[in-house]
């Protein structure tokens, strides 16, 4: 049912607007179910069974790390020799940090309106952040070009980054389900389902190795630092 790309990933590949294959995390949107009414809607998409075989998840970020199982390619910054000047340091220190997830917990959550206009195009309204992204990935999954879709952000109730992209998928659900059925088409997140369906910000895992001397400084100030983004 989508015409276009269903990749909408808008800097690197992997969001997926709809899967068919392979449901990489839990909650991830299957398909949509379009009705009268919001409670309508909501109850009909609850009655769909999605048959699926099980694979084992990575769920822990060491042993994505283990595993090498990396979201995007790992990287390094490196000035002079770090190891040399660590191991001949006077004083060294080796820990690690883990830092949780976080929830944007916009006050206003996700929610998109999508209406044919005049010109035989479709005019999205949506809480964005950035609806210029918005228009090109509407048009890039109805495989139109840019000014078939019009976007209009009228206010937002709080963002803090969640808005950013997150924005984007439900706009053009909706503006999918207009180009099919030709007419306005609302999509609001119940904000039980909005913490599962979308991004947050990652949960990360540090480790790290220093050297020092007497005053905390590195002879030469020699430094690498490596950059994992694991599952």
């Amino acid at each position: 049912d989508v015409p276009g790309k269903l990749d909408i990933g808008p800097v690197f590949p992997g969001d997926v607007l709809l899967t068919s294959h392979e449901i990489q995390y839990h909650g991830q949107p299957v398909l949509i179910v379009v009705a009268d009414s919001y409670a309508i809607a909501r109850r009909a998409a609850r009655l769909v069974v999605i048959e699926c075989e099980q694979t084992t998840p990575i769920l822990d970020i060491k042993e994505a790390i283990k595993k090498e199982h990396w979201v995007r390619p790992p990287h390094s910054l490196n000035r002079g020799n770090s190891e040399n000047a660590i191991n001949n340091a006077a004083h060294q220190l080796k820990g690690e940090i883990n830092i949780g997830g976080q929830e944007h917990f916009y006050l206003e959550g996700q929610i998109a309106l999508a209406q044919p206009d005049n010109d035989g195009g479709i005019h999205v309204q949506c809480s964005t952040q950035h609806p210029t992204e918005v228009q090109h990935l509407v048009a890039k999954i109805l495989k139109k070009p840019f000014s078939f879709v019009n976007v209009e952000t009228r206010r937002m109730g709080g963002a803090f980054g969640g808005k950013e992209t997150q924005g984007a998928p439900w706009a053009c659900l909706a503006a999918l389900a207009v180009y099919h059925l030709g007419c306005a088409v609302k999509m609001r997140l119940a904000r039980s389902d909005d913490f599962k369906l979308t991004g947050k910000r990652h949960p990360f895992y540090n480790h790290y190795h220093v050297g020092f001397d007497e005053n905390g400084l590195i002879e030469g100030a020699d430094i690498t630092v490596n950059g994992f983004c694991g599952y």
